[in-house]
């Protein structure tokens, strides 16, 4: 089972995926969060890491962003594993 300070860092990295690659396709939060059919705040949470985001959503920003699913998590067994 994943610590919850595990989860949290998992959460955090693919927050900061999802904003790099929505900023890469100058996509603004507003037009994410009403193409996910999120709340704004949602989508600020999520990017800060303070917020899971859900398997749907994750897969509808995938095709929003124009990125495999696994672009979320790429690179981040590369991360240390001590905060």
């Amino acid at each position: 089972m994943m610590s919850e300070k595990a989860s949290h860092r998992v959460d955090r990295f693919i927050g900061q995926r999802l904003r790099q690659q929505r900023e890469t396709k100058n996509i603004t939060q507003v037009d994410f969060a009403n193409a996910l059919c999120l709340p704004l705040r949602t989508i600020r949470r999520i990017e800060a890491g303070h917020e899971s985001i859900g398997a749907l959503s994750l897969y509808e920003a995938a095709q929003i962003a124009e990125v495999p699913v696994s672009f979320f998590f790429e690179g981040y067994k590369t991360i240390k594993k001590t905060e």
